[in-house]
């Protein structure tokens, strides 16, 4: 995977955050000889991520870390033009995503999220389209909570039922409490920003408070404002 104009595989920007941490994580546990690097605002709290990691494998002593301000759009290029793939968890993707894709983009980099946002993705998509086609790089959102689960839930469920029309609906129940970005992207979502392009669907009426099935676990359920319907 190395290349030698790029010292990082992957740079992770927004590691010191909650959803970074795990992403970290599972890159230490999963790619233990992969190049690549954390990046953030904090150098304390980056050298405090890493010094974790190292504890779970002194391998990490080789992860690099690199201070950078996402306002700053010639940092955030260098940042981008290291590595092969720029991955960010650093939201609301509104507030803060513009800046991360578009020095990916401009970079040649290929670039991952974890938005659930149907604005900023539909503004990736108006912006950013053709010029990513061109340079043949791979820009793709909503690879966390917002839409991995019904994106493979809905294709395991269609590949199971060869015949006939399908419809596909997920139902959540959650117990445990939203992070700090992740409930900052929520309000964000719901604060009145429409999306627009193909993300946006007409709705004939208003979304209603409906039983779940018995197999859905039961009780009431109330539909989500969230992108998977779309990414699926």
């Amino acid at each position: 995977m190395g290349d030698p104009d790029r010292p990082w595989d992957v740079v992770l920007l927004g590691a010191t955050g909650f959803t970074g941490q795990l992403v970290a994580e599972h890159l230490l546990r999963s790619h233990p000889d992969l190049r690549w690097a954390i990046a953030g605002r904090d150098p304390h709290k980056l050298r405090d991520v890493k010094m974790g990691l190292v504890g779970m494998d002194h391998r990490a002593g080789a992860i690099g870390t690199q201070v950078v301000e996402l306002q700053d759009r010639q940092a955030m290029r260098s940042l981008a033009a290291g590595a092969r793939v720029l991955v960010t968890t650093v939201g609301p993707y509104s507030q803060h995503g513009d800046p991360v894709v578009d020095a990916a983009v401009e970079a040649g980099t290929h670039y991952l999220d974890v938005t659930g946002e149907p604005p900023f993705v539909s503004g990736i998509r108006r912006r950013h389209s053709r010029t990513a086609r061109d340079k043949g790089i791979k820009v793709v959102s909503c690879c966390g909570f917002d839409s991995i689960p019904a994106d493979l839930g809905a294709r395991f469920t269609v590949q199971q039922l060869h015949h006939g029309p399908k419809q596909v609906c997920a139902y959540l129940r959650v117990k445990a409490r939203p992070s700090g970005g992740s409930w900052a992207s929520l309000v964000e979502s719901l604060s009145g920003s429409a999306p627009s392009g193909k993300l946006r669907r007409p709705r004939t009426r208003p979304p209603r408070l409906h039983r779940a099935p018995e197999e859905a676990g039961g009780g009431w359920a109330l539909p989500l404002p969230v992108i998977d319907q779309s990414v699926v």
